[in-house]
């Protein structure tokens, strides 16, 4: 009987770690596709990629684009680092106060500007962090695709 405690040891262990793990994961704010719209001909002025050529130009290759920011997100591991573009709200300019602000509420270091967006690189959970605030309009996951650095 000793024995099976122990051996029932580390299963429970790892069940209770799953169990975690689910339950952050529920918790997390469901992904939207409004969250992740940025528009496929300001994407590519902002940031100079080969994203017209990959999407193509049109309605069709901004609701491709669009898709595409949504799958890449939905799929991210939770705890998974990656690049997001940050914007604004219209009319907000990025000071030193606003950009301490932001990193302050949110746990996030903003990396760059680039263009009229900020690069952070954080989780998806960062990234729901950030669209909570008032100041930010969208966050996007950068597509490996359109990788903009080595």
């Amino acid at each position: 009987r000793p024995l099976l405690k122990r051996a029932m040891k580390p299963f429970i262990a790892a069940l209770l770690n799953l169990l975690f793990v689910a339950i952050t994961a529920a918790r997390r704010r469901q992904l939207r596709v409004s969250d992740v719209e940025y528009g496929l001909e300001s994407f590519h002025k902002t940031f100079h990629t080969r994203a017209a050529a990959v999407f193509g130009t049109g309605t069709q290759s901004e609701k491709h684009f669009t898709q595409r920011l949504f799958e890449h997100e939905s799929q991210l591991p939770d705890g998974k680092v990656q690049s997001f573009a940050v914007t604004l709200q219209h009319g907000i300019q990025l000071t030193n106060v606003l950009h301490a602000a932001l990193e302050d509420r949110t746990g996030v270091v903003i990396d760059s500007v680039v263009g009229d967006d900020l690069l952070m690189h954080g989780t998806t959970a960062d990234a729901d962090a950030m669209r909570q605030m008032a100041e930010v309009r969208k966050v996007v996951a950068l597509l490996p695709e359109l990788k903009i650095s080595p």
